[in-house]
């Protein structure tokens, strides 16, 4: 039976529906953006959010500008609204925005970082901004296995009755037709061999390069959702229904920045990667991933610095490996607490993009990667997340991560691109940081049958010879 708690904000659903389920059970003629969380016992497979977007704001990068468009948007959705933070502690959402910040977003910040002219790059199909306005919203809390409705009640009987509808769905689904690599592997190897050599003549110390895979899916948006969700999920997964058809599939296993009402700030950045099927063991003693990780921990505390208390950063945990659907990473957590006052707009230009997909130092890494990647990377290596009307906000660090474009949701098919890449240090392997690279890939399996594919993305591939 349902539970009515005290507040008119927030409502107890008893049902046993898992969050991957609901995007096959969303009305045709709704919008869905939704934040998935993973079930586990870790600390962030906590919290997934659904809802229908009342509006959207977007900046693109035709109208970005100086960055007045910018800030003026990071102003509307800044969290911290008095009205809800006594809730904050029954879900971390109450009615916000939710959406995808672009890594291009962090040429605006950091315009020294640009060093080919802007257009010279295929283009991403996102803006530099999408957020939508989620005035109520479907939360799931794994932790105490419990659904709740929050924010504004006129919404509530429309999502609870999508809430009663979803079913188990079919993880059983249309393959995905020929991919097409860009770069191919030689020539990506080429753009790794240019970073050591620049790391050796004392120019940078890592700097992350990666790849673009583009393809067909042979089935709807939210079947792909659905499947991707079911089979490979994840600790920050998203599905975000975006205006012009398009529509962004996170799985991302990283955490870039957790801000509670009380101004405490959480960064978890990845470095090391190896195949689920890989040793622990040989990740956790690996001098370069070791050295990898040390660096972003100096850079990202270098970061939070920038706009939080003096004093207030610690490094909570310095290597932790982490288990994810066909891939295991390490992990640090790094902790901060910002002062009365400062904004969201504040935290992000001091370290927006996310250190771990740029380098260190890392407007010198952001000049190597602007200059070696042929593509705008648009949502892959930005963030997505919530800011809630209650003073939190939680933002992943968008790997793992495709655009979806030509998606109408009663459509059988459309178009995707998908990036991975690596971090490369001074004594990278060009060749194993292709076969990383493609590890990272070996999540599109899961969306199709691979006897049917006429690619192999997996780290059984034959390598190419190191040189």
């Amino acid at each position: 039976m349902d539970r009515m708690p005290e507040s008119n904000h927030i409502k107890e659903i008893a049902s046993d529906a898992v969050p991957a389920w609901l995007p096959g059970a969303w009305p045709e003629d709704q919008p869905l953006v939704g934040l998935f969380s993973s079930p586990g016992n870790a600390r962030w497979n906590r919290w997934s959010i659904l809802g229908i977007p009342s509006e959207y704001r977007c900046v693109s990068r035709r109208d970005a500008g100086d960055g007045k468009r910018v800030a003026e948007i990071l102003d509307i959705i800044q969290p911290g609204r008095a009205d809800h933070r006594d809730m904050s502690d029954r879900s971390p959402f109450h009615g916000g925005w939710i959406g995808m910040l672009a890594y291009e977003l962090g040429f605006l910040f950091e315009p020294s970082g640009r060093s080919v002219p802007e257009g010279s790059k295929e283009q991403a199909g996102s803006g530099l901004i999408e957020m939508a306005r989620i005035d109520s919203a479907l939360v799931h809390d794994n932790l105490a296995g419990q659904w709740l409705l929050v924010g504004d009640r006129r919404q509530w009987p429309l999502l609870e009755s999508i809430l009663a509808s979803s079913t188990s769905p079919a993880t059983n689904g249309d393959p995905i037709g020929r991919c097409a690599v860009t770069p191919d592997a030689e020539s990506y190897m080429t753009s790794i061999r240019k970073v050591i050599e620049l790391i050796h003549e004392g120019d940078l110390f890592q700097a992350n390069i990666g790849h673009m895979t583009r393809g067909e899916v042979k089935a709807g948006p939210r079947s792909i959702a659905t499947r991707a969700l079911s089979t490979a999920p994840a600790r920050f997964g998203a599905y975000l229904e975006l205006p012009g058809d398009r529509a962004v599939l996170s799985l991302s296993p990283e955490l870039f920045l957790d801000v509670n009402a009380g101004g405490e700030v959480t960064t978890c950045p990845i470095k090391g990667t190896r195949s689920e099927a890989g040793c622990e063991t040989e990740l956790h003693e690996s001098p370069k991933d070791r050295a990898e990780l040390n660096m972003i921990i100096d850079l990202m505390r270098n970061d939070l610095g920038r706009c939080c208390t003096p004093g207030s950063i610690r490094v909570v945990s310095e290597r932790d490996i982490e288990h994810h659907p066909t891939i295991m990473h390490a992990s640090a957590e790094i902790l901060g607490r910002l002062p009365a006052g400062c904004s969201i707009s504040e935290l992000l230009n001091a370290s927006f993009p996310p250190g771990s997909v740029t380098g260190a130092p890392k407007i010198r890494a952001m000049q190597v990667i602007d200059q070696l990647e042929g593509f705008q990377r648009g949502p892959w290596c930005g963030s997505i997340g919530f800011f809630s009307n209650c003073g939190h906000s939680t933002l992943s660090v968008a790997i793992r991560t495709l655009l979806l474009e030509a998606c109408r949701v009663s459509d059988d098919s459309c178009r995707f691109s998908y990036a991975a890449g690596c971090g490369i240090v001074s004594d990278s392997d060009p060749a194993l940081e292709y076969v990383e690279s493609m590890d990272k890939c070996a999540v599109l399996d899961r969306f199709s049958d691979p006897v049917d594919q006429e690619r192999d993305l997996s780290r059984s591939a034959a390598v190419p010879a190191a040189t």
